[in-house]
């Protein structure tokens, strides 16, 4: 299994480009490699759904579709752990979206447990480390400063982040602002609506991501093109390759 990994990572590391650092692996759980492939083609986001049943943290988008071998601790952890301790592949900062889809806070607890031993590879402890943010079900904003250093938030509001030093990233669905499909071009009306969004979010002077926006080409391009910080994708190699294949200018 570590000979497949490390050749996985070797292959897709040439397509590796400054833009592929903006992918988000959306619902990375469902690739045919979890976490590996995602990471080796340059993806600096990764999302995970858990649910907590019976104190185990399981990752599926919805509670019958859980498997007994498919937990946090053996999709992502165990892989993060492999990044920095054996040092045969080369770790570099990345995100790791832990969508909870259960109660907030016995999820949240059990989550923090989990990431103790880990603390030395998490973000802020290590700089260059993991960053773990917190999506789905979550405390109240007040709370936030409750939880431990490495845990941040994700915030999904208009409005100024409640604890900002503790919010890591903004993110909106797509669909309340704008039905444009990514199939054809947008129109000048359509990114201006788009556009204004983006600058509005801006203003919260954090990270920006969209979920339920469209997943293709001209999509992701157009995205790129807007300073979306990260663009959610369920194809993160073809949203690489992509990427790859741009000239060096925004255009």
């Amino acid at each position: 299994m570590k000979i497949f990994i490390l050749s996985l990572v070797l292959f897709f590391g040439s397509f590796q480009a400054t833009r592929s650092q903006q992918i988000h692996s959306h619902n990375d759980y469902e690739q045919n490699v979890p976490f590996w492939k995602a990471y080796s083609v340059g993806a600096s986001s990764i999302e995970a759904d858990v649910h907590l049943v019976n104190d185990t943290l399981f990752v599926a988008h919805d509670r019958e579709e859980i498997q007994r071998s498919r937990t946090l601790q053996s999709l992502y952890l165990s892989p993060i752990r492999q990044l920095f301790v054996e040092k045969n592949i080369t770790s570099r900062p990345i995100q790791l979206l832990i969508d909870i889809k259960t109660e907030a806070h016995p999820a949240l607890d059990k989550i923090v447990e989990e990431l103790k031993p880990f603390a030395q590879y998490l973000y802020p402890k290590n700089q260059h480390g993991v960053k773990i943010v917190i999506s789905g079900s979550r405390p109240n904003p007040t709370e936030y400063k409750n939880y431990p250093a490495f845990i941040f938030f994700d915030w999904q509001s208009t409005d100024k982040p409640e604890n900002p030093d503790k919010v890591a990233l903004v993110s909106l669905n797509f669909r309340n602002f704008s039905q444009w499909n990514g199939r054809q071009h947008p129109t000048a009306t359509e990114i201006t609506e788009i556009e204004r969004i983006i600058n509005q979010m801006k203003l919260l002077e954090k990270p920006i991501r969209f979920w339920a926006a469209p997943d293709t080409e001209i999509a992701w391009k157009t995205l790129f093109n807007l300073n979306v910080d990260f663009i959610g994708t369920d194809k993160p190699v073809e949203s690489s390759l992509f990427f790859h294949s741009l000239p060096d200018s925004k255009n």
